[in-house]
């Protein structure tokens, strides 16, 4: 979490503005409690992420979330990402929001994000990446602007019926707002 280690702090919590971020490793859990996360390490750097994480996690929120970057957001490889809770997140970076590898799915659970992502250096920012699928379910809701894809779930995209998605495409050159190779 913003380049320190959760696992070698003894009781895997890390102050994060007026509030923290508490990660439980038995349970694959990190929880963000008013949590505010600013990082300008990495800059533009498609390889750095203020949350990063290997396999899969879940990620509970608690009341209001904020992560501005230089690089990305949330970055994962090898795994699911699920992200729940009764609070709110709100990400502002230059690379991706939020992106999950190595055909790792996303599930945005009846919670409430926003993403803006602009281009920083090389790259056009890209909203939520998913290689497996998206899915966004129970009355979430995802405000998501970018200059690239804002949102793409290579296996699939699912919106269920409850949820609210508004995804902007921030650049005239930018490719598309919702994108899949799969179905939608």
């Amino acid at each position: 979490i913003g380049n320190e280690d959760m696992l070698t702090d003894a009781d895997h919590t890390i102050q994060c503005g007026g509030g923290t971020a508490v990660y439980d490793p038995a349970a694959d859990t990190l929880t963000l409690n008013n949590a505010t996360i600013d990082c300008t390490f990495g800059q533009a750097d498609s390889t750095i992420g203020a949350v990063e994480f290997r396999g899969s996690l879940n990620l509970v929120l608690n009341g209001e979330n904020k992560i501005t970057c230089d690089s990305s957001g949330i970055l994962g490889d090898d795994g699911d990402l699920y992200i729940s809770g009764e609070g709110s997140l709100d990400i502002q970076c230059s690379v991706s929001g939020i992106s999950q590898g190595a055909g790792g799915s996303i599930t945005i659970d009846d919670t409430n994000l926003t993403l803006d992502v602009k281009q920083g250096g090389i790259f056009l920012g890209s909203g939520i990446h998913a290689e497996g699928i998206l899915t966004i379910q129970n009355g979430a809701w995802v405000n998501a602007s970018a200059d690239d894809i804002v949102l793409n779930g290579n296996g699939g995209v699912s919106i269920t019926s409850g949820s609210r998605v508004t995804a902007q495409l921030l650049e005239g050159d930018g490719n598309h707002a919702i994108l899949s190779s799969n179905t939608i």
